[in-house]
Formats: C-alpha cells, structure tokens, sequence
C-alpha cells in the first residue's frame, strides 16, 4: 500500500462518515479505561496480600516473642534447679541424682 493509497482509503473513509481521528480517540480512552480498570483490580489484590501477610507476621512475632520469653524461664528455673540437686546432694553426701531418694528412704541422718 503506497502513501496515497493510504489518503485515498482515508479520504473514502471519511466521505462514508467513518471518522477515523474519533474512532482512535475512542480506542485510547477504552484503553486508558482497561488499563486503570487491571490497575484497580491486581493493586486491591495486591494490597488485601500485603495487609493479610503484615498482619500474619505480626502474628508470627508475637508468638516468637512468648516463646523466647517461655525458653528464657525455662533456663532460669532448670539452672535454679541444677544449684538446688547441688546443694542436696552435698548435704545427703551423694555423688549423682539417682543416689538422692534411696539415701532419703533409709533414714537420712546428718552428720
């Protein structure tokens, strides 16, 4: 297709009252719409994501947080622990744990 073709087939295009500068404004706009309408669509969805994963983290975190606070009693009482079996089995005269009860059943006497 030669450029005056190209006139010509606009020229008759016209002439039939198809006006092709309206009907490229027209696809523009449509365009323009389409592509604010996917915009809307996929950030809502992104945004409804992002929120449902911040508030899942939070979650996360605060779990994360009782549980090293629930680990840091736990160490505190088994090292209170540890300090008291020391301090009994140096009073019962025992070297082990296991030695604690049997020593206690026969009748501990102190020296």
């Amino acid at each position: 297709m030669t450029f005056d073709t190209s006139i010509e087939l606009l020229e008759d295009s016209a002439f039939h009252g198809f006006d092709v500068e309206e009907a490229y404004e027209n696809e523009v706009a449509e365009n323009k719409r389409l592509n604010e309408l996917v915009d809307a669509l996929t950030c809502s969805d992104s945004d409804k994501e992002i929120v449902r994963l911040n508030n899942q983290v939070k979650a996360l975190e605060g779990r994360l947080s009782q549980a090293l606070t629930t680990e840091a009693e736990a160490i505190k009482q088994v090292k209170s622990n540890n300090k008291l079996l020391t301090n009994i089995k140096k009073l019962l005269a025992v070297q082990n744990n296991t030695e604690i009860l049997p020593t206690l059943k026969h009748g501990y006497k102190p020296s």
